[in-house]
C-alpha cells in the first residue's frame, strides 16, 4: 500500500479513504467468511473492520499495511466470537475458478469451522492470504516461534479433522 495514499486517508481523504477500501474489501471479506461462515454476517464484520480502520487509521504508524489492516480484521472478529457462542451456518461460495470439487470444498471448510478461532485465523493467514510468520506475529503481537508452534498444531487439528474425526 502506498505510504502516500494511507497518509491522505488519515487527514480525512475520501478519494483515499475509498481507494484502501477499494484495495481491501475483498480480501478483508473473505477472510472474515472462512472464519464465520455466513454471508451476511461476514458483510456485516466486514462495514465493522472498515470502519473502525478508518478511526484507527492515525494509529498506523509504519511497517506492513496489510499485516496492520489483518490484525483489525482478526481482532474484530475473534472478539466478535468471544460475545456469542459461534454457529456454523454453512453458507458456502462456490467459486467459478476452483480446481477443487465441490464435496471436496465442503469438507475443508467443514475441517475448518471446527477448529479453534485463533488456529483456523492462523492457518488461513499462513495458507490461504500467503502472510509470512513473521507478519502473523505482528497481526497476534506475539514471538514468531509461538506462531509456528500455533501453525502446526492448527495443521494437525485441520488433518484431523479433514480425515473424518469427529
Amino acid at each position: 500500500m502506498d505510504d502516500a495514499l494511507i497518509e491522505q486517508a488519515k487527514k480525512g481523504d475520501k478519494k483515499a479513504m475509498g481507494m484502501i477500501y477499494s484495495e481491501y474489501k475483498d480480501r478483508v471479506y473473505n477472510h472474515i467468511f472462512r472464519m464465520v461462515y455466513h454471508r451476511e454476517e461476514a458483510r456485516d464484520l466486514t462495514q465493522d473492520v472498515f470502519v473502525k480502520v478508518f478511526k484507527k487509521l492515525h494509529l498506523f504508524k509504519g511497517g506492513s499495511f496489510d499485516a496492520w489492516i489483518y490484525k483489525v480484521t482478526t481482532n474484530l472478529v475473534l472478539n466478535h466470537f468471544a460475545r456469542q457462542n459461534p454457529v456454523v451456518k454453512f453458507d458456502f461460495p462456490v467459486p467459478e475458478e476452483s480446481t477443487l470439487s465441490i464435496d471436496t470444498r465442503i469438507d475443508i471448510e467443514r475441517a475448518l469451522s471446527k477448529m479453534p478461532p485463533v488456529l483456523r485465523s492462523m492457518l488461513l493467514l499462513k495458507e490461504v492470504e500467503n502472510f509470512t510468520c513473521e507478519e502473523i506475529a505482528e497481526i497476534f503481537d506475539i514471538p514468531v516461534g509461538t506462531v509456528k508452534s500455533r501453525l502446526s498444531r492448527a495443521r494437525r487439528i485441520f488433518k484431523r479433522f479433514y480425515g473424518g474425526e469427529p
